[in-house]
């Protein structure tokens, strides 16, 4: 695995050392019941990118690479031409619980990421504002990870998989996050804040 360890006041040497590494992975989110309707959207398939189900993993493969993730029994994989769809196993939502029908609209979610991801990588943008460190900070990065340093305050982050683009860009922005008095810190993909006033205590 990749991994860097720049002083973020330089950020310029990077990927200098490897070491392993792995993301935790997160669990659905079940948080909206709305969710139900966006697993009712289709997903176009760009040419060069297949899926296939295979018991409970759906693989997606593309130029890019290749991700899987766990597809849950009660749904299933409708391919039309150049696109998909997710739908009920069962006829009668009433045999659903909440939480089912919420990770209908999760599962699509995930898997319009990763039909992106391996055709066009996700990016994020990390910018570095007036922050400097007097020890180094170390950052590992997954393999299927690439790290970009366009200019000493600044990292481009891409890969086929977005979750572990944006968890790498939450744990860089962890070391210092942005402070609202001014406005120093890092931020990630146009992040903005509400800058306070200093009180002065007489």
């Amino acid at each position: 695995m990749k991994f860097f360890s720049p002083s973020i006041a330089s950020a310029s040497n990077l990927k200098t050392r490897f070491f392993p590494f792995c993301f935790p992975i997160s669990k659905f989110s079940t948080s909206s019941f709305n969710s139900s309707y966006v697993g009712k959207q289709s997903i176009v398939l760009p040419k060069d990118v297949q899926v296939q189900l295979r018991k409970q993993i759906v693989e997606v493969s593309g130029p890019n690479g290749r991700l899987e993730a766990k597809f849950p029994k009660y749904l299933r994989l409708k391919q039309d031409n150049d696109s998909i769809r997710i739908e009920l196993a069962s006829k009668s939502k009433d045999d659903l619980s909440k939480k089912q029908l919420a990770m209908w609209g999760t599962t699509r979610a995930l898997l319009g990421n990763n039909v992106k991801g391996v055709s066009e990588p996700w990016q994020s943008l990390v910018k570095l504002v007036g922050v400097g460190y007097a020890n180094a900070v170390s950052v590992q990065i997954p393999s299927d990870v690439q790290v970009e340093n366009p200019s000493p305050t600044s990292l481009v982050l891409s890969g086929i998989d977005k979750q572990k683009v944006t968890q790498l860009a939450s744990k860089i922005r962890s070391f210092k996050k942005p402070e609202p008095y001014k406005g120093k810190g890092i931020y990630v993909d146009g992040e903005s804040i509400q800058l306070k006033s200093k009180r002065n205590i007489s």
